[in-house]
């Protein structure tokens, strides 16, 4: 049972871990900063958790953790059943206007500190409970953790991939807290048995007597055991322990460091190679879930003997492997090499359709591309290093664990400093390393950190053997460990030249990369460079296409846009033409990478590209860096114009810029007879945004609504245009403005006729966003 209970345990914890960051997204943003703050908090509450385990868990009775457990599942369903009203309606709908960000983002991390401190106190509860004999603590502890991140895997998994797409936020939470109450139910017969057991042990003549005995002797009891107490030898036993503990809890935090430090590392990349959209995070997850699982289990079931040195030497491992993968893809991945269909898919625009997701296509013949990306490239990178971290693991509790009785206070010890290297490695490589050092630098900086492992397995070499003859030769063992964990590292390719590879790019491309993430720009054809983030193509340089048409339009159809607000600054196409009107006083571009306007500002500098120069030389136009809904509703202004340049429907949380939610919170952020300008990719953004905006202009793939109705006059725009339009600074582009917002205006349909009866659940919403995970539009009733 206790088994059944670590897999549900670490199941709802990573659903939780997915819908509480969705959530808490609405009051903090989606941007680096605030995804930083959730994980944070998450590591913070484990840790504590851990911590507070570790002191109750050295006296605690059988029955007495089994109980805790009980409660402790119960609990965090409460928690789990309050995260909606208090994260989404409270802090979100209610605060978010009211309060500083500095003060929502701590209430979002005491909050979410609570439950997480009891999924931090539970798993060194179970081993309390489960171990009875200190010879099978490291298999049965190996057993348990396997158990527990298979269940966080397929958390993961489903939770992202199943829940939030099919049911949404709400009612995933509900079933979540559901399965907490079935994982305590699954240990309460386990209580009543062990609870039963005790006091029929009290009850029994025999104990009794027994007690009287030791009470009887209490006192001289008392003073042998202080004696002994006393003795030096048991002195110096107890000090040997904690020194062994502390010694392999500062290796374990180090190694928690590095690892937590190479997942970032492996999803950034990965990010960029796959194209990401909202389903990759989830699988990415759970393959490095997986992996760990995977390990503990091989561990626990063909290396029994495995001790603490091997734990070290796999460590120095995992630094190499990724540095040998990257440098077989860098190699192999280009159009004349093995690999020339992986070159293919990085030099391309978009990214796969989210249709291609769906179990018929992946087992499809035409799924070969999706299988080989997400079943060879994902797998082959995260699979094999998290085995050997899984496998570590085993290695580690089979070396520290010489005591039944402090057993469980050393797995919360061990797990606390994991924990704080974790930690740490969240916070110096998410936020600093990726923006200065970028990511190979920040591999660099891991590479190096790694290394700190080797001197230590040679200490320990040294002091198990004896004959002076053999440590030399494990002297030399040792160099040669350190050249071959070094090599790869040192054949990999410069950074330039990695990035080149993972775009399918030629020589004329520059990036720009820090902590929010990856911008580069690429030649596409004769003068033409398209913009991509995060491995996909997002815009293009020079102007003159789409972007510039949708920024001009409503310049000249509102009478007097003095006051303009866009989202997302792709190629700065938009942002430019939304500052060609004489009466415009601010343009606040808003841009969740902040190093995406750094390297279009450098590419204007270096390739002479008069339009983007005078958009970075125009002081009414502010570049702002986060997340742009958040930054909308909360920075106490109200535009003429707000214009969301927005990302692909299937792109991780983009429904959060299409639900009913967002398009009611654009509303009131308008001033009156204000537009909100928004890119239509499918039939339900349409309705939903229609549902809010009865007053609007159609154009087949983008609307107009208004907050009054909206008179659509062709000469007055154009008479508009002729008068107030900055028409040097458009002519820097080379196209005609008024051709242009011709060729838009052609584009004007009659709406699709109105439902009769429009229902709220065929809309996406914030707590259902449908089009993100590509559900099937609803069929009229």
């Amino acid at each position: 049972m206790l088994y059944l209970f670590v897999f549900l345990g670490g199941f709802s914890s990573l659903v939780y871990q997915v819908l509480w960051q969705r959530l808490s997204a609405f009051s903090l943003g989606s941007d680096a900063g605030a995804a930083a703050i959730v994980a944070a908090a998450f590591m913070a509450g484990l840790g504590l958790g851990s911590l507070l385990a570790s002191k109750i868990t050295a006296d605690l009775k059988r029955e007495k953790a089994l109980f805790l457990l009980i409660l402790i599942e119960i609990l965090i369903a409460l928690c789990g059943l309050a995260s909606l009203p208090l994260l989404y309606r409270f802090f979100y709908l209610e605060l978010t206007a009211k309060l500083s960000t500095t003060l929502i983002s701590t209430l979002v991390f005491l909050s979410l500190s609570v439950p997480t401190l009891l999924m931090g106190m539970s798993f060194p509860l179970v081993t309390k409970a489960a171990i009875i004999e200190l010879k099978e603590a490291p298999v049965k502890i190996a057993w348990l953790y396997a158990g527990n991140t298979a269940g966080a895997a397929l958390g993961a998994l489903v939770g992202g991939v199943v829940l939030m797409r099919h049911l949404g936020i709400e009612l995933s939470i509900f079933i979540t807290a559901a399965i907490n109450f079935l994982a305590a139910g699954s240990v309460l017969p386990l209580w009543r048995r062990a609870n039963s057991e005790s006091k029929k042990e009290i009850e029994d003549p025999e104990a009794i007597s027994a007690l009287a005995l030791d009470n009887g002797a209490f006192k001289e009891s008392k003073k042998n055991q202080e004696n002994k107490k006393n003795q030096e030898n048991k002195e110096n036993q107890e000090n040997s322990e904690k020194k062994t503990l502390l010694f392999w809890s500062l290796l374990y935090a180090l190694s928690g460091f590095i690892n937590l430090g190479l997942e970032i590392i492996w999803f950034r990349l990965l990010g960029v190679m796959l194209k990401s959209n909202t389903f990759t995070y989830s699988w990415l997850l759970f393959l490095y879930l997986s992996g760990l699982a995977l390990g503990s289990y091989i561990a626990a079931t063909k290396l029994k003997k495995l001790a603490g040195d091997r734990f070290l030497l796999m460590q120095l491992s995992l630094t190499a492997y990724t540095a040998i993968f990257l440098t077989i893809i860098y190699r192999e991945a280009k159009p004349e090499a093995m690999l020339a269909w992986l070159n293919s898919y990085f030099a391309q625009y978009n990214p796969l359709e989210i249709a291609d997701f769906s179990i018929s296509a992946f087992l499809s013949s035409e799924g070969e591309l999706i299988r080989s990306l997400y079943l060879g490239l994902a797998c082959l990178m995260i699979l094999p290093p998290t085995i050997l971290m899984g496998i570590s693991f085993y290695a580690l509790q089979n070396t520290v664990h010489d005591n039944l009785k402090e057993l469980s206070s050393k797995v919360a010890l061990l797990q606390l400093a994991n924990i704080i290297g974790g930690t740490l490695g969240l916070i110096l490589l998410a936020l600093v390393g990726l923006k200065y050092l970028g990511t190979f630098g920040s591999l660099t900086v891991l590479i190096v950190l790694n290394q700190l492992f080797l001197p230590v397995f040679l200490y320990l070499q040294f002091k198990r053997e004896a004959d002076s003859s053999k440590a030399k030769n494990y002297l030399l063992k040792g160099i040669l460990i350190f050249v071959l964990s070094l090599l790869p590292c040192l054949a990999m390719p410069q950074t330039q030249k990695l990035w080149v590879a993972l775009h399918g790019a030629s020589d004329d491309f520059d990036f720009e990369e820090d902590h929010t993430g990856l911008s580069a720009i690429k030649q596409a054809y004769e003068d033409h460079h398209f913009v991509f983030i995060n491995g996909e193509g997002h815009s293009e340089v020079p102007f003159g296409s789409y972007h510039t048409q949708v920024g001009l339009l409503p310049l000249f159809l509102h009478p007097n846009p003095e006051h303009v607000a866009i989202i997302g600054f792709g190629s700065g196409d938009t942002c430019f033409s939304a500052s060609l009107h004489k009466e415009t006083k601010t343009v606040t571009c808003i841009e969740i990478i902040e190093s995406q306007p750094k390297l279009l500002e450098r590419h204007g500098q270096k390739t002479g590209y008069q339009p983007l120069n005078l958009l970075f030389a125009d002081p009414r136009i502010k570049i702002v860096s986060g997340d742009g809904r958040r930054y909308i509703e909360s920075c106490g202004r109200k535009f003429d114009i707000i214009e969301a340049d927005a990302l692909r429907p299937f792109s991780s949380r983009a429904g959060m810029l299409y639900s009913k939610e967002y398009f009611e919170a654009m509303k009131n952020c308008l001033n009156e007879g204000g537009l909100l300008v928004t890119w239509l990719p499918t039939a339900r953004t349409f309705e939903t945004f229609r549902a809010v905006f009865p007053h609007h202009l159609y154009f087949g793939n983008t609307a107009i609504g208004s907050n009054r109705p909206i008179e659509l006059a062709p000469d007055v725009i154009l008479a508009r245009y002729r008068q107030f339009c900055l028409h040097e600074k458009l002519e820097s582009t080379g196209h005609n403005g008024e051709d242009l917002i011709k060729q838009f205006l052609s584009c004007l349909m009659e709406p699709p006729k109105e439902r009769a009866a429009l229902e709220a659940k065929h809309l996406n919403t914030d707590l259902h966003p449908k089009d993100e995970f590509s559900l099937p539009q609803e069929k009229d009733n």
